[in-house]
């Protein structure tokens, strides 16, 4: 693939997945908002990669790290095992609590 047609292929895939308005409310950061979330770059760079362009190439194009393209979010299950299995002793205990009463006695 030449350089031209990289470009034009990030374009349409970058338009394929939308962009944002440019409009932004906060005074913080960038005044340009994120055009693509992190998971939306994943997205792109595996269609590219799909492609038959090296991972290096397609992580540069979409804007994402090599380390992030290998790096797989952990489950939420197994990320918060330890609360979830406070709250259901907590819970086993004192049956007509609500949620916020048994987590503040987290």
């Amino acid at each position: 693939m030449t350089v031209n047609s990289h470009k034009l292929l990030k374009d349409s895939m970058l338009s394929s997945f939308g962009k944002t308005s440019w409009h932004n409310d906060s005074d913080q950061g960038c005044s340009k908002p994120k055009v693509l979330t992190p998971s939306a770059r994943c997205e792109v760079t595996e269609q590219l990669v799909q492609t038959r362009l090296s991972i290096m190439r397609a992580c540069q194009i979409a804007g994402l790290s090599r380390a992030a393209y290998y790096k797989r979010p952990a489950l939420a299950s197994e990320r918060d095992a330890e609360v979830i299995d406070a709250l259901n002793v907590i819970v086993t205990r004192h049956v007509r609590w609500g949620l916020w009463k048994c987590f503040t006695r987290l």
